[in-house]
């Protein structure tokens, strides 16, 4: 007999209303970041962003001979307005988010001000990250940063392959939550040093070393590996270009 199910959601939340977000010159771009770590790819500007694919011969930026660079993406989150976009990033904006990423194991929950120093559009990103104040299972869930973009630049029929650096989901759980246990202040905020007590650069001296055991201890559970994982992307739900 024909089975027919009541549901109140979608199997698959659309991602129609998601858009790219890019830092303008006196418009900062607040908000909570869902992402634990930045994705990027190399992509070709001209007017429009579109992906750099391989071989060469076959890439339509190349074959127009536009400039490339890398760009990097993450999943930011205004719960004022309860909304969620893709950050862009410039790779010059990377150090910034490697630092904090360094220093806690995640960027998940982290609170972002990014601005764009100066007036000119190209100007330098400045990015202030400090911990947020809501636990991991209090954020929305984590969009599909890859899948939204390759929908928006039209890579549901190319074979797309990952480089990067891979660590379990419960492994980044397990360093935010120990990270999170050692009550260390926000990379924003100088921590106190109270007369007689340790100075700040031997309370910051302290904070890498406890930091450093701990994801020394947790590194048994994430593996470190760089390889090739093609396959045919799925289709995504239209989204917005920048």
């Amino acid at each position: 007999m024909p089975e027919f199910t009541w549901s109140n959601r979608p199997s698959e939340l659309p991602h129609s209303n998601i858009p790219i977000l890019r830092v303008k010159p006196g418009f900062p771009i607040r908000g909570t970041i869902l992402s634990h770590d930045i994705q990027g790819a190399e992509l070709h500007f001209g007017g429009r962003s579109v992906p750099h694919t391989d071989p060469s011969d076959l890439c339509d930026g190349c074959q127009r001979g536009q400039p490339r660079r890398w760009e990097g993406y993450l999943a930011l989150w205004s719960q004022g307005k309860g909304s969620i976009g893709v950050l862009a990033i410039p790779p010059g904006a990377v150090p910034q988010f490697a630092a904090y990423l360094e220093l806690h194991g995640t960027l998940r929950g982290a609170v972002l001000v990014a601005t764009r120093a100066g007036n000119k559009p190209n100007g330098r990103i400045v990015a202030e990250i400090a911990r947020g104040e809501l636990a991991m299972n209090q954020l929305p869930r984590e969009p599909d940063v890859c899948r939204i973009l390759a929908h928006i630049w039209g890579l549901d029929r190319t074979e797309v392959s990952q480089r990067r650096f891979v660590i379990d989901e419960s492994a980044y759980q397990e360093i935010a939550r120990r990270a999170e246990e050692l009550d260390l202040p926000p990379l924003a905020v100088e921590p106190a040093t109270a007369a007689g007590g340790p100075t700040t650069a031997e309370q910051r001296a302290e904070m890498q070393r406890r930091i450093a055991e701990l994801r020394r201890e947790i590194r048994g559970r994430s593996h470190d590996r760089t390889a090739d994982q093609p396959g045919r992307s799925e289709p995504a739900a239209a989204g917005h270009g920048d």
